[in-house]
């Protein structure tokens, strides 16, 4: 099971940021007050790879049926849905405006958290390139005109996000290198305080810090190009131009990743 994360690499607010949230507004082409049941996102310019936020099975992949008078498809444009069990409840994800022929996935395909599903792109009823994303509460994802059954996308991933990273706290003891604090007591009777050179003196952390004069990357097991990106703190698209990948959900174990 992959880690969840956020469809875009990079922090929030810098690499990313959302321009509008789930909610009443505006409708931007229709100019009326419409309910938005999802929340839009823009990278920071150039080739925006959107990842799958959770583990899951892609239901959909491909164009809005409805059509502009141009042939193109209008609504989400070209779009991904996908049905992920998260901690043990079924929600759907659907990730928007993706650009033409840029899908990398296929309706009835499994995924994993971190797997590309397309470009960024303006594609349906979209006034500029952007991600427009949404989460259901149900397997099968529905609608709504005042968002009820919707959640707010990026609280829910953070959420989700924050309760694993403490969940796997779980399987991991507590360090006996810390500096150890004296018990309460209920006592009436006056305690002795240790003295401070009883304590444990806490020991600086053994493991090695990244290289960060690292040039390249040997593929192991279980790599993907999004883990390597969060690694050396670049992006997907920076390492498909650097090193000319077709397709950025097929590396092999043992290729070389050139880095910035």
């Amino acid at each position: 099971m992959a880690k969840s994360q956020f469809p875009i690499d990079g922090v929030p607010g810098k690499d990313w940021k959302v321009t509008s949230h789930m909610g009443w507004r505006v409708h931007p082409v229709k100019k009326q007050r419409k309910h938005h049941n999802g929340t839009d996102i823009v990278g920071k310019g150039g080739k925006t790879y959107i990842e799958a936020c959770f583990d899951g099975k892609v239901t959909y992949a491909g164009p809005s049926q409805t059509k502009m008078d141009n042939g193109e498809p209008s609504g989400f444009g070209y779009y991904v849905k996908i049905t992920s069990q998260v901690n043990g409840q079924w929600y759907s994800h659907l990730y928007a405006h993706l650009e033409k022929n840029s899908l990398q996935v296929k309706t009835g395909q499994k995924v994993t958290a971190g797997t590309v599903l397309g470009v960024m792109g303006t594609s349906g009823m979209s006034t500029g390139v952007h991600l427009h994303l949404e989460v259901w509460k149900g397997k099968t994802h529905g609608w709504s005109d005042d968002g009820s059954g919707f959640l707010e996308p990026t609280e829910f991933i953070k959420s989700v996000i924050a309760s694993e990273k403490v969940a796997a706290t779980a399987q991991l003891p507590t360090p006996e290198d810390v500096v150890v604090p004296l018990a309460p007591t209920n006592e009436k009777a006056p305690v002795t305080k240790a003295s401070p050179s009883a304590d444990v003196k806490a020991k600086p952390s053994s493991t090695p810090a990244p290289a960060a004069t690292a040039k390249v990357h040997k593929v192991v097991s279980g790599d993907t190009l999004t883990r390597i990106a969060a690694s050396y703190k670049t992006t997907i698209a920076v390492l498909v131009k650097l090193n000319g990948i077709k397709d950025p959900n097929k590396i092999n174990v043992g290729q070389t990743i050139k880095l910035p």
